[in-house]
């Protein structure tokens, strides 16, 4: 505390936690006054946010405690009450406890305190694949955040169609703060394409996930918990080609897919588009967005088409738009436009086959609209309108009540190879485990070479 002027100041209490001390201090004009506590913590709810303690149903947040609705944020984990005299006036004033840190750029910084969980677990990925029945090894991450010697029993949570080789087992937190277990999965289902949501947690559901952080500059840090869940993808698939170029865009997690599949990745920089280079890869694929936020690609549209032209297939996730700036996109062999009001928002919206005997609907998987079900939050996104007479349209597809429109899907022979814009979300169905993307992508990067 500091008092700026030369009103009567004086400090007669302060509380905090189980903390509670009287004094009777006076403050001088201009002098901090400090008062030092080291305190334990008790325990103490997690610093889950209020709206995300309970599951997401559809669209929606269940929060329970009224009182909690329209708050910005949680109540701070922890406050200090203090009481002081003013010119013979007492006044309650209340402060939540901060972290500070000085950083080098931005000087003082303060954020909140966050109560973790004493103990972490998680699975190391969203989704684990067992392609063509295969079984499928999952790994578990744990954590101690306390220093006792405490001991968790751990279950595993699925259904009858699979089988663990670590269905439970024990963790003990002094023997090591961190600490993995690998379990294998085998399917006891005949059924194929198929995704399942598995968990992890202690045996009395205490302790059921991990922490996550969201942190930038202009807003405070904020801490939440998700679940400890992952996805079992029964995946019947067929690849051909291995070996995959992945320039990343704005930031997905199509990569990992692609790897779970069974593909070799590797990630390309401006350096490495080469054509010597290139004739290594069966397919490139770009991240979203990667066109407008890296200018080089247009830079190197030429070396991208004269892989392509020698039989390579190329894969563009969606653009935001043909422009950057003032500076026009080139991608593709040939021309086409993006159109960002022509989005499909409706992830059950129903698709036509346009095309059906297209080979990106028919090597070396066969899609169908089965392969369609299951999917989250959209379809497609930013599609290509006023496509050059080259490009394929094998699908189409619309919201209730508007148009239909078929470019989620562009697909041009060039050369010995294919170019490919692809406004189809894969970027979320991929990530969500939904069998039917994995098998379509396949097809794409498996487009057959041209006479």
């Amino acid at each position: 505390m500091n008092k700026r002027t030369g009103i009567s100041v004086i400090v007669k209490n302060i509380r905090i936690e189980d903390f509670d001390s009287t004094l009777s201090a006076t403050l001088a004009i201009n002098q901090n006054f400090t008062l030092n506590k080291s305190l334990l913590v008790s325990d103490k709810p997690i610093s889950q946010p209020y709206w995300l303690e309970y599951p997401l149903h559809g669209g929606t947040f269940e929060v329970k405690d009224q009182l909690k609705i329209g708050k910005a944020e949680n109540d701070p984990s922890f406050e200090v009450a203090i009481r002081l005299s003013l010119e013979g006036e007492d006044f309650l004033i209340k402060r939540p406890v901060l972290y500070r840190v000085t950083d080098p750029v931005r000087g003082d910084t303060y954020q909140p305190i966050a109560i973790l969980p004493k103990l972490e677990l998680r699975y190391s990925n969203d989704n684990f694949i067992s392609v063509n029945s295969l079984p499928v090894k999952a790994r578990i991450d744990l954590k101690s955040n306390s220093n006792d010697s405490a001991r968790y029993s751990i279950v595993q949570q699925y259904s009858k169609k699979w089988e663990s080789d670590q269905p439970f087992f024990q963790y003990n937190s002094k023997e090591d703060k961190y600490n993995y277990k690998s379990t294998e999965f085998s399917s006891r289902s005949g059924e194929t394409n198929t995704t399942e949501e598995i968990q992890v947690k202690t045996s009395n559901s205490k302790f059921d996930g991990y922490t996550k952080t969201i942190a930038y500059d202009h807003i405070p840090l904020i801490t939440y918990f998700p679940k400890a869940k992952a996805n079992l993808v029964k995946l019947d698939v067929k690849i051909v080609g291995k070996k995959i170029g992945y320039i990343v865009g704005a930031g997905d997690k199509v990569p990992a897919s692609l790897e779970q599949m069974g593909y070799s990745v590797t990630t390309l920089t401006e350096a490495d588009l080469t054509e010597d280079n290139l004739k290594q890869y069966d397919a490139i694929i770009t991240g979203i967005r990667a066109y407008n936020i890296h200018e080089f690609l247009t830079n190197k549209n030429e070396v991208l088409k004269r892989y392509v032209e020698n039989g390579g297939n190329l894969v563009v996730q969606y653009l935001k738009s043909n422009q950057v700036g003032q500076k026009k996109v080139v991608c593709g062999p040939y021309p086409f436009t993006i159109d960002a009001g022509t989005r499909v928002t409706e992830e059950d919206a129903a698709v036509s086959f346009l095309l059906p005997e297209h080979p990106v609907l028919n090597y070396p998987n066969k899609i169908t609209a089965t392969d369609f079900e299951g999917w989250i939050q959209e379809r497609s996104t930013y599609q290509a309108i006023r496509t050059d007479e080259h490009y394929e349209l094998p699908l189409a597809m619309n919201d209730k009540g508007e148009k239909q429109s078929n470019g989620s899907l562009a697909i041009a022979k060039y050369g010995k190879g294919n170019f490919v814009y692809a406004s189809l979300v894969f970027f979320r169905e991929l990530p969500a485990g939904v069998p039917g993307a994995y098998r379509l992508m396949a097809n794409l990067i498996a487009l057959p070479k041209n006479k």
